[in-house]
């Protein structure tokens, strides 16, 4: 039952490891960027915390990725 409205907490921080990792960020270069502490960052990944929207959006303005494609949203099916 960990899952409200479809949210899998586990995806979204194993997503947010893989986009960082791809693009060649380390953890702290992201917390640099978005101007958090390395801890509270790591936070995101881990799942201890989940970002704000506010967060979420440079999350993706860094990443270059789409707010749906962070969250594991699929696209309707036609």
């Amino acid at each position: 039952m960990g899952k409200p409205n479809g949210f899998d907490k586990q995806a979204f921080c194993q997503r947010l490891r893989f986009f960082r990792e791809s693009r060649g960020f380390s953890q702290k270069e992201m917390a640099d960027a978005l101007l958090v502490e390395r801890s509270t960052y790591t936070s995101y990944e881990t799942g201890r915390a989940l970002p704000s929207l506010g967060m979420l959006k440079a999350l993706t303005e860094k990443l270059q990725v789409s707010a749906d494609a962070l969250l594991g949203i699929q696209p309707p099916l036609p």
